[in-house]
């Protein structure tokens, strides 16, 4: 028995040794499913209306906080400038935001007449600056709000414009990017495949009948709302982005169905006009303005038959925003030529002095590097290596004679 016990405890030894190697967890970017907790409430749905500027009118998309239309820019200047007052414990509210013409009329003549509204102050109708998008109204009675927002809501574009309504913030700055009711743009920044690119130039790339291949498709953030894949947690414009099939269910190239931006090394994808520097020119980690899809490439076999094979890509928004989903960007078209490819069981290598492939040979000088699994002093494969499972089983037949020893 306790041979028995010595080889139980030696077996749980070396399968913890060996046991397979889990990827460290990626760092990750906002936790966007959350980021609305304790600011105001959005509705990204959005409609356009006629606003008004010096008197013209123009169309305007508006979407609702808080109850109140607000124009979409605006409303996504707000929630940064709100989500930093939350941080610090103020909670503003939009008491007023977009004005129709017919509203602007009403509060025009309480001004004039004096008889509502407490006779403030009102423009003409055509020429308030809550009918061209950029006024907002808000809770500063509120405990906190004046003085915050004197403070801060320069830093998010918006200044008090009107000196006798201490409630009265206009936006100012430049377009923001991201907030929940962001835009989504897309331009594609290029394919690339393991295959050859065709020297015909009839399509992108060529392969042999039968070969494996794979391709990645670099796609760029160029509007406004972060891209995302929450999936059940998504809420807001682009928290469930994927590159999709166009026109079909499944490409019949590869046979995929989708590809989430959580396959992607950026999972996280800021718009471009988030400011410059590394983020514009990087695509593997959050917070890159670009992602590749996907990590491991969209991956196909050739068809037997030579010839011409497309597939064609199109990115998609299934967050609740949209009825069923938003598509948006270039139309992505990879074609690949099926070629008899007569040379192809031959070794590729560098051509030698007679302009013939020279097949490259090992060095017996370097010796083969050894592998992860012989670095790690353990022989055995993944969780399908058959040793391994013969491994397990004696482990437990091992435990069986144990118990029944007792």
């Amino acid at each position: 028995m306790e041979r028995l016990a010595r080889l139980w405890w030696w077996l749980v030894f070396f399968m913890v040794g060996c046991a397979v190697p889990v990827d460290e967890a990626e760092e990750e970017g906002e936790n966007l499913g959350v980021a609305m907790q304790a600011l105001s409430t959005f509705d990204c749905h959005s409609h356009q209306e006629t606003g008004y500027e010096a008197g013209q009118p123009f169309p305007i998309t508006v979407v609702t906080i808080d109850g109140e239309l607000v124009e979409r820019n605006t409303a996504n200047a707000y929630y940064f400038m709100a989500k930093q007052a939350a941080a610090a414990g103020v909670q503003i509210r939009i008491v007023s935001g977009f004005r129709s013409n017919a509203e602007q009329q009403y509060l025009y003549n309480c001004y004039i007449n004096c008889n509502c509204n407490n006779c403030n102050l009102a423009a003409q109708p055509g020429y308030s600056n809550h009918q061209s998008g950029e006024a907002l109204d808000l809770n500063t009675s509120a405990s906190g709000v004046y003085n915050w927002l004197a403070a801060h809501a320069d830093e998010h574009g918006f200044e008090r414009t009107v000196s006798s309504e201490p409630w009265h913030w206009e936006y100012r700055g430049p377009k923001p990017v991201g907030g929940p009711c962001g835009t989504l743009e897309a331009e594609l920044v290029k394919v690339t495949s393991n295959a050859p690119e065709d020297p015909s130039g009839e399509a992108d790339f060529v392969v042999c009948p039968g070969d494996p291949f794979e391709f990645r498709v670099e796609m760029r953030n160029v509007g406004t709302a972060r891209w995302a894949d929450l999936e059940a947690d998504a809420k807001y414009v682009g928290e469930r982005v994927r590159l999709m099939p166009k026109g079909v269910e499944t490409d019949a190239l590869t046979g995929a169905k989708k590809a989430s931006v959580l396959l992607n090394l950026n999972k996280n994808v800021l718009p471009a006009s988030w400011g410059g520097g590394a983020g514009e020119a990087c695509n593997d980690h959050g917070g890159c303005r670009r992602t590749v899809f996907t990590k491991d490439g969209l991956a196909g076999t050739a068809p037997s038959e030579p010839g011409i094979y497309k597939s064609s890509w199109r990115l998609r928004d299934y967050s609740p925003h949209w009825s069923e989903f938003k598509a948006f960007g270039p139309t992505v078209d990879v074609a690949f030529r099926v070629d008899d490819c007569p040379g192809a069981s031959e070794t590729p290598g560098t051509p030698g002095e007679d302009g013939d492939p020279v097949a490259e040979q090992d060095d017996p000088s370097v010796a083969p590097e050894p592998s992860a699994a012989e670095g790690e002093g353990c022989a055995l494969g993944g969780s399908g290596d058959p040793r391994l499972v013969a491994l397990v089983a004696l482990l437990w037949l091992v435990r069986r004679r144990l118990r029944s020893a007792r």
